[in-house]
């Protein structure tokens, strides 16, 4: 097996684009049952577990940066080379795509093309469509790159130094965004300081991966309860966003946030270990088939995450039922199937010469 080369890794990455596309997908039950009903409710929450899953894809990304390069120096000109290929020209092209794609559905005109303030905000932040903050946000992870990366080095057999230096920066940034930069700058939510926690420990965690594996491994009741505890807590503050629907209802936001990070940590180290035995017991018989499904998805899980919103659009013009009980089925068989067809459009529109420069392949 590559050194890169990680099964587990590959059927995290495949789960992951699978929630992502789940979120996705889970807003149109929202806008079209009744405004505070049960059903409503239901969707709502149901969307909010899986917010770990764009955390997850940069918990991955990072920790695959230390895992490649923990046995050979760190070259900051060969890293941002790759990076330019691999993000970079992509999430400008696609910024592009999803910019006069708003302007076809008239949600920007003319005029807003012409506005260089637009185009700052939309790259910037990641706001030319709603996923792609995500690429903006590791845009912003890699420039800083030279500097986090000895940084994890440096404790990278440390637990406590790595939770340190993990979370305490991100309660500062917590509190001095509450306490005096929201009021003037609304924006610090989009970007990278707001998943410092997340990409550290991702970094951090490619150090030495197979110890880190086994200890999740050895830990896991501990993890599963802690996952469950953070869950019911999570649910809980997702009641009362749902209620703020409807109602004006307050709460204060640092307990919500502390424990979604720590929901988004604990959820992606369980779906790890999910992983971890999905691929023991998954590669033989009729399981195989989905393991194999699920390997495939992944290797164009870049292309099917950057690709999906286009097919969004549609989608909401057609699914309107105001049934909630159909919406289950329909998110059940809707999000593997949006999934699977973007794969195949990925894997020809790899090989295609100027198209492949859109999911970061130069050859």
């Amino acid at each position: 097996m590559k050194k890169n080369n990680l099964t587990e890794i590959t059927i995290l990455r495949s789960f992951a684009m699978l929630f992502v596309i789940g979120i996705h997908f889970l807003n149109l039950p929202q806008l079209n049952l009744t405004r505070g009903s049960l059903g409503q409710g239901f969707y709502f929450l149901w969307r909010a577990m899986l917010i770990f899953a764009v955390p997850c894809f940069m918990f991955l990304s990072m920790m695959m940066v230390s895992y490649t390069h923990n046995e050979k120096e760190f070259s900051a000109p060969v890293f941002y080379k790759k990076r330019l290929i691999r993000i970079g020209i992509p999430y400008l092209i696609w910024s592009i795509v999803y910019i006069l794609l708003n302007v076809a559905v008239k949600k920007y005109t003319l005029a807003d093309l012409t506005k260089k303030s637009n185009w700052i905000f939309w790259l910037s932040y990641g706001k030319a469509y709603d996923h792609l903050y995500f690429m903006a946000i590791m845009v912003q992870f890699y420039l800083f790159m030279p500097f986090l990366y000895p940084l994890a080095k440096k404790v990278s057999n440390s637990f406590l130094s790595c939770l340190f230096i993990a979370f305490l920066p991100q309660l500062a940034v917590y509190w001095i965004n509450r306490l005096y930069i929201y009021e003037h700058y609304k924006m610090l939510s989009s970007s990278a300081a707001w998943y410092w926690c997340v990409a550290f420990l991702g970094l951090w965690f490619g150090f030495e991966y197979p110890k880190k594996k086994e200890w999740i491994k050895k830990h896991i009741s501990s993890i599963l309860c802690l996952n469950i505890i953070s869950l019911i807590v999570h649910l809980y503050y997702q009641c009362l966003l749902w209620h703020q629907l409807w109602e004006n209802l307050s709460f204060d936001t640092f307990p919500y946030t502390i424990n979604l990070y720590l929901y988004i940590l604990l959820s992606i180290s369980t779906w790890l270990w999910l992983s971890v035995k999905f691929e023991q017991h998954w590669q033989n018989g009729q399981r195989k088939k989905v393991f194999d499904l699920l390997c495939g998805l992944s290797r164009y899980s870049y292309g099917i995450y950057l690709m999906h919103p286009i097919f969004m659009i549609f989608l909401r013009k057609i699914l309107t039922t105001a049934n909630a009980f159909l919406w289950f089925p329909i998110t059940c068989i809707c999000v593997p199937l949006l999934a699977i067809f973007c794969g195949i459009l990925t894997k020809y529109g790899e090989k295609i010469p100027i198209i492949r420069y859109a999911f970061g392949i130069i050859r």
